[in-house]
């Protein structure tokens, strides 16, 4: 028979008990978002507007070298069924992601957004996105200024930046298209994955944001 001041004892050291395990128990879940939704920092806002694995996507791209204006964009970065002699493709145990995305600047100056980062998620592991190189069938660190195309505040043309440092001006909203690299292969091109994009706050420090595509 279990007393009353047994039952007082028990019962405290089932709310310690309690108490502990709320503390020390299963971590915070992630919280994570749909393409098309807007994450931000204190400075930055980052959409993703879509995110696609292929193993082979159009190249065709031609650009005034002088005002680094795209005369036509309508088939860059668009995956494909088959290869073309002069198209993004990878060897095999490596995906390309083809992706398109905006940050607009609510900072005082213009933000540097060249160091920000993305990692893919698929199956239970994490893999960093590097950017495509020829010559380099696991990618390059050099993400944005190989192959990414920019539009300024949704406007009509694309712009080929051609440079290693792409910054967003004050109140201004920078369309990216781009395509990456990761080491991995999907049993499916149309599986799930998740997308893990770093982005500067006024700190310096980068803050992830994880998206869920699929």
């Amino acid at each position: 028979m279990i007393t009353r001041r047994q039952f007082v004892t028990l019962t405290a050291g089932v709310c310690a008990s309690a108490t502990l395990a709320s503390c020390i128990g299963a971590p915070k879940a992630i919280e994570k978002y749909k393409l098309g939704e807007t994450v931000q920092t204190d400075i930055l806002e980052f959409t993703l507007k879509s995110a696609t694995l292929a193993q082979y996507a159009e190249r065709s791209l031609k650009w005034d070298k002088n005002t680094l204006e795209v005369e036509s964009a309508d088939h860059y970065i668009i995956p494909t069924d088959t290869p073309s002699e002069y198209g993004f493709k990878t060897n095999k145990g490596r995906t390309l992601i083809c992706l398109e995305y905006s940050y607009k600047s609510n900072d005082r100056e213009k933000v540097e957004i060249a160091s920000n980062g993305m990692k893919v998620t698929y199956n239970g592991s994490e893999v960093d996105v590097k950017g495509y190189k020829d010559g380099k069938p696991d990618g390059d660190s050099g993400f944005y200024q190989y192959n990414a195309i920019i539009k300024v505040n949704d406007g009509d043309r694309w712009f080929y930046p051609n440079q290693q440092s792409i910054f967003i001006p004050v109140g201004e909203t920078g369309t990216f298209r781009n395509i990456g690299i990761a080491k991995f292969e999907p049993k499916s091109l149309a599986d799930s994955f998740d997308l893990r994009v770093s982005v500067l706050d006024s700190s310096g420090e980068k803050q992830d944001f994880v998206y869920t595509i699929g």
